[in-house]
């Protein structure tokens, strides 16, 4: 696997690493994301092929540090070719409801080729239980993501479409169904 391999290369012995993934454009451009444990603390790491090289770059950026919380459902998507974007999004514990069950919440993060990865942005509530968000971007520049999340009742789907050169996600659906894991 070579999302493995890159991630192997960039860290040193007595770190875990989970979740490797790669997303390519259609120049040949590529970026890798997986989660690094150690010493008890987790984060999301980076590494990118600039210039359509085949050489990985040497530095290794730090997407998020989560802290003693573990990451999950870690994905990414390339939206746009010129210049180069990128998305990742993941799940994250984010605290513990009254009864010390814990509480995720499902974020993102943005790449740009001339400003690197945007700080992480939480997409649900900050007291829902969200998670199993799933990504897919179009070649136009935009791209959706979908998840589960729970408040009160039983989990239902959340699916926005984030356009084109826009921050600002547009609720595409939000449905009450009990959704298991959905996929985009």
């Amino acid at each position: 696997d070579r999302a493995a391999g890159i991630a192997k290369k960039a860290h040193s012995e007595g770190t875990t690493l989970t979740t490797p993934v790669v997303a390519v454009d259609n120049t040949g451009l590529a970026i890798a994301v997986w989660v690094n444990t150690s010493g008890g603390q987790t984060t999301i790491l980076s590494r990118r092929i600039e210039n359509s090289g085949s050489v990985w770059t040497p530095t290794v950026t730090t997407i998020s540090s989560a802290g003693a919380f573990p990451v999950t459902s870690l994905s990414l998507a390339v939206y746009g070719s010129n210049p180069f974007a990128a998305v990742a999004t993941w799940t994250v514990k984010t605290g513990e409801d009254s009864a010390s069950q814990d509480i995720t919440g499902v974020r993102r993060a943005e790449f740009g080729a001339a400003t690197g990865w945007s700080a992480p942005l939480d997409l649900s509530p900050t007291r829902s239980n969200a998670n199993q968000p799933s990504l897919a971007a179009g070649t136009a520049g935009d791209y959706v993501i979908a998840w589960r999340q729970q408040d009160a009742g039983p989990y239902r789907t959340s699916v926005f479409r984030y356009p084109a050169a826009s921050q600002v996600g547009e609720v595409f659906a939000d449905t009450d169904g009990g959704a298991e894991a959905p996929r985009v």
